[in-house]
């Protein structure tokens, strides 16, 4: 549990407001894990566990049950229970935590994501390097191209396509380089795509009202909503369907992140991508018409220079006969 203004740790304090920044602050912001925290009372110190999704005491409880002095969610001084650390405990990701191995923790983390993003990011630290954001984007990229590699490399490995058949084509090796560049250029395409799409959001968010963090916050928002794109190895709506979840989960996770209204999330991420997409499609619009104007012109220009080749000696005769002559001019 940390402070959303400036990352303190904000385990065993009797008030509410942050002791190293002044920012106030209510439990009803955290989520807790069932059987993992205990609500003390400020009083005479007495326990009390939280029950529900929530990991919250029970609300209707107004008094403490051992010294009979007034309490209730915003007076409980909350602590973890024994065996769980203070400095792990409800702020980092399961991926950032040393139980279990790599694979278990990188999909937990990643169910967290696509599940409940708002809680994700209220779960990773506002100072945490971005490396590790980009870190775990990457390796969902990787995930996914690998699983959607198989169907292609299957094919090609089928008895259907022998060897003998592919001579004087593209070979085995080719279409292995082909599929590496295909990678290659798509990974730096998704690189420069999200640093842009960040750019442009935490702008937007400037614009139009400002945000609590800087642009690490936001970038950690993208990259960690990007996990949600692993949806992509579904065949034929994979595509789509895991662009959306993306948008969801970003704008989930950048409202949390920065402390925003979702109003103005949505438009901060849902415009930047916008805003690409025009760029792009009127960016190849104008390479398009810059080249297939001239193109169009030089033809039109051809066809009319054949036409009048051709049709020259005709085009004179017809206006020698409609000339009238002196005879009829008297007559």
């Amino acid at each position: 549990m940390r402070c959303r203004a400036c990352d303190y740790e904000l385990w065993h304090c009797t008030g509410r407001i942050c002791p190293e920044c002044g920012e106030p602050f209510t439990l009803k912001e955290y989520e807790f894990e069932p059987e993992t925290v205990l609500f003390h009372c400020p009083h005479c110190n007495h326990s009390t566990e939280g029950h529900g999704s929530k990991g919250w005491p029970d609300l209707t409880i107004e008094q403490c049950a051992s010294c009979g002095l007034a309490t209730g969610l915003d007076y409980y001084i909350v602590r973890p229970v024994a065996g769980y650390e203070d400095s792990t405990h409800g702020s980092l990701l399961p991926i950032r935590t040393g139980e279990g191995n790599w694979f278990s923790r990188y999909f937990q983390t990643l169910w967290l994501v696509m599940t409940k993003p708002g809680r994700t990011v209220g779960r990773i630290p506002v100072h945490e390097p971005l490396v590790h954001a980009w870190g775990f984007y990457l390796t969902t990229v990787v995930i996914t191209f690998a699983i959607g590699l198989i169907p292609a490399l299957l094919l090609f490995a089928l008895p259907v396509f022998p060897s003998s058949t592919m001579q004087g084509g593209l070979g085995i090796a080719v279409i292995g380089m082909i599929l590496v560049l295909q990678f290659v250029v798509g990974f730096v395409a998704l690189c420069m795509f999200v640093l842009v799409w960040a750019v442009m959001t935490h702008v937007i968010l400037k614009m139009t009202g400002g945000c609590t963090f800087t642009f690490r916050r936001t970038m950690q928002g993208i990259l960690y909503a990007g996990g949600s794109s692993i949806v992509n190895i579904i065949p034929c709506v994979g595509g789509i369907a895991g662009s959306v979840w993306w948008v969801v989960s970003a704008i989930n996770m950048v409202s949390r992140g920065q402390r925003v209204s979702g109003g103005r999330a949505t438009l901060a991420v849902l415009g930047a991508p916008v805003v690409l997409v025009l760029c792009v499609c009127g960016g190849y619009g104008i390479l398009v018409a810059s080249i297939v104007t001239p193109a169009i012109t030089r033809a039109r220009s051809i066809a009319q220079q054949q036409m009048q080749q051709s049709g020259s000696p005709v085009v004179l005769e017809e206006v020698i006969e409609e000339v009238p002559t002196e005879d009829q001019q008297s007559e």
